[in-house]
């Protein structure tokens, strides 16, 4: 790491200790292995320009691509346009375009500065090793952190600062191993609250202050328990240079299995409010967006499942660990790791949620070391919620959403299938990170994309098919690491009708091999391997 870099962020690292426990534990570059455990890094390439380290941010990129570096990219360079026997299908473009064919990381973009290791960066300054990041500084070991400040090895720190090790927060401040929470401070070991501060060990609360295992504490006594935790905390980082994450606790926790009988005894039986869903509304959609991208529809979505999420996160399917109710859960943020066994539905806590405390005694006796055999009785996780939503189908976390089918999770977005997150869009399938969009398809961390088929890291683009890099390119095919574009293919400019005539042999060849095969051979990933 530069010298400079690493000397600004070693001592954001050390305040922020000081902050959140109230000493310094040592250099940042002590702790790197334990703070990367959690993140998704960027992957590390090799330039086939300059031989020179490329970082990219997304995990679909393959070991035989070719990379470039995005200060490596002409942009005024000019392509000859492909000979008629070249563009006559699918493979004999790909074959004819191998050379064009280059992935782009380092993709550092704005106002930024004193960025190393980093992929997908905009308007942010002293960044190590870190991906996915807008208007943030003082950040290492990281991925996806929109507003951020002073965050070490975390997963998905929006809108935070002072953190160590958190996971899918907004607006949460001083917290150290929080997950899935929002708008909270001074929480440690905690997971799925909103609006709560100084907590530890607490579980899908709301509004709490001066908690210990969901148990709310006079100030003082709360303040001299902290104490207490912090100094343990800070005695096995400094020995053992890391500490186990909430989500090693919770999975190891002892199972209390007369209180877990108790629960699942209590909750049988009881008639949970099922919404009424009709998935025909988003089948229609996926019919009617595959015929203004294809030229023809396509039927059934489940039918194309697998071609559909080959790029999006992982997800998969579990039940209640105190009912056995069906759920959707989607690795991202490291969620994923919700132990099965002590996974609930929300609107199952809120039945239970009263009995869910420790007692004086066990908060007493609690020590970080212990907490497996005391938290054991409320440690349970919902995965899901859903706020002001409608006709959302398996979309386990959602906001303002509706008529969508396993979009998780789905912000602000509408009539969209088999996504993984997407925010103010309509009409996506099979799209992940996908933004102010519509009517895309195999879209990937793309932003005001419309009528889009296999593109990636692209933004302000229309009509385009196969795009990776594209700003702004109209109306074209095959189209890497340019801007301004329109009626072309491999980079080169046709006349409209030339190009009309290819894109409608192209695409009646696409539908074909997708109604017979329900996939296609190549994708934005494959096309430039070798």
């Amino acid at each position: 790491m530069n010298s400079q870099t690493y000397e600004v962020l070693n001592k954001a690292w050390k305040s922020t200790c000081r902050i959140l426990l109230g000493a310094e534990i040592g250099d940042m570059k002590e702790y790197e292995p334990w703070l990367l455990s959690g993140a998704d890094a960027p992957k590390r390439f090799k330039s086939s320009i300059s031989g020179k380290d490329v970082y990219v941010g997304i995990g679909s990129y393959k070991e035989d691509g070719k990379f470039i570096g995005m200060d490596e990219i002409d942009f005024s360079r000019k392509f000859e346009p492909l000979g008629i026997n070249q563009v006559k299908d699918i493979d004999s473009i790909v074959g004819a375009l191998k050379e064009r064919f280059l992935y782009t990381g380092n993709i550092i973009l704005g106002n930024s500065n004193f960025v190393e290791k980093g992929a997908n960066i905009m308007d942010s300054s002293y960044i190590y090793n870190a991906t996915d990041l807008l208007d943030s500084k003082y950040i290492a070991h990281l991925s996806i952190a929109p507003e951020s400040e002073y965050c070490f090895g975390s997963n998905g720190a929006g809108s935070s600062k002072h953190c160590i090790r958190v996971y899918e927060t907004y607006d949460c401040n001083r917290c150290l191993e929080i997950w899935n929470s929002r708008s909270c401070a001074d929480g440690y070991f905690t997971y799925n609250c909103d609006g709560c501060n100084e907590t530890f060990f607490t579980f899908n609360s709301y509004g709490k202050k001066y908690a210990i295992g969901n148990l709310e504490l006079p100030r003082d006594k709360y303040l001299q328990l902290k104490k207490k935790l912090l100094a343990e905390i800070r005695e096995q980082l400094i020995s053992g240079k890391r500490l186990d994450s909430l989500m090693d606790i919770v999975s190891s926790a002892k199972e209390c299995k007369k209180e877990h009988e108790e629960l699942k005894t209590m909750l049988k039986g009881h008639k949970f409010d099922e919404p009424r869903t009709n998935k025909e509304i988003i089948e229609k959609e996926f019919s009617e967006t595959s015929s203004i991208l294809l030229g023809k529809p396509l039927y059934g979505m489940d039918n194309y499942s697998k071609w559909l999420t080959s790029k999006i996160w992982k997800r998969s399917e579990a039940n209640s660990a105190l009912t056995g109710r069906r759920t959707v859960v989607v690795d991202y943020c490291n969620l994923g790791r919700i132990p099965e066994h002590r996974l609930i539905r929300k609107d199952e806590w809120e039945l239970i949620k009263e009995k869910m405390k420790l007692t004086e005694p066990e908060v007493d006796s609690l020590t970080v070391a212990n907490a497996g055999e005391t938290i054991g009785k409320i440690a349970y996780m919902p995965f899901d919620y859903n706020i002001n939503s409608t006709n959302m189908i398996d979309c386990t976390t959602t906001l303002n959403s509706s008529d969508c089918y396993l979009v998780i999770p789905s912000i602000f977005s509408k009539k969209s299938g088999v996504c993984t997150w997407i925010r103010h869009s309509s009409d996506l399938f099979g799209c992940c990170a996908g933004f102010n969009s519509s009517f895309c398809m195999k879209m990937n961390y793309s932003k005001r994309m419309n009528r889009c088929f296999e593109a990636d890291n692209s933004s302000g683009c229309s009509g385009g098919y196969f795009l990776h890099n594209c700003e702004n390119v109209r109306d074209s095919m095959f189209c890497f690491n340019v801007k301004n574009l329109s009626n072309s293919i491999g980079n080169a400019p046709l006349p409209l009708d030339k190009y009309k005539s290819v894109r409608s042999s192209l695409l009646e060849q696409m539908h074909s091999e997708l109604e017979k095969n329900k996939e296609l051979k190549w994708d934005i990933y494959s096309i430039g391997c070798h």
